[in-house]
């Protein structure tokens, strides 16, 4: 039964756009189809896509350190302009999804995000990434 419905629902939008398609074609009259030479250009890129910050930008008054985006670099970030300003996305594959997410901060939360990464690594470092629940003589491998 729901193969049926799916098949026809799939009919009936094949045949709305057919038919969309066909009067689209006869309400135009008469201009001939552009040649290559007056081919319509496509939007810039810019207009739909943010783009990778120029080196150049960094060294405008208020923009951060050389030093700042390389460490935002080795960490993951890259930065772009987006909406005329400076962010720092990153792109990851989210747990329970294969769909890869980018994530774009402003410097002041880079840099915390940044932080919490370092403190990870510390807590991960030291073996402190152990259940506080657990007694004091615990390690990951045995209790004393």
């Amino acid at each position: 039964m729901a193969t049926s419905r799916l098949a026809a629902f799939a009919f009936v939008s094949w045949a709305l756009m057919a038919a969309t398609i066909a009067a689209g074609q006869q309400a135009q009259p008469g201009p001939t189809p552009p040649t290559a030479a007056q081919a319509p250009k496509p939007a810039p890129i810019g207009a739909t896509q943010p783009q990778p910050a120029k080196v150049g930008s960094a060294l405008k008054p208020g923009a951060p350190s050389p030093e700042f985006i390389a460490e935002a670099r080795d960490a993951g970030f890259k930065p772009m302009q987006v909406r005329g300003s400076l962010m720092f996305c990153r792109v990851a594959i989210e747990l329970g999804s294969n769909f890869p997410v980018r994530t774009c901060y402003d410097e002041q939360h880079t840099r915390m995000k940044l932080e919490q990464y370092q403190a990870q690594r510390e807590q991960l470092r030291q073996g402190r990434f152990l259940s506080p629940a657990m007694p004091a003589g615990c390690s990951a491998r045995a209790c004393q």
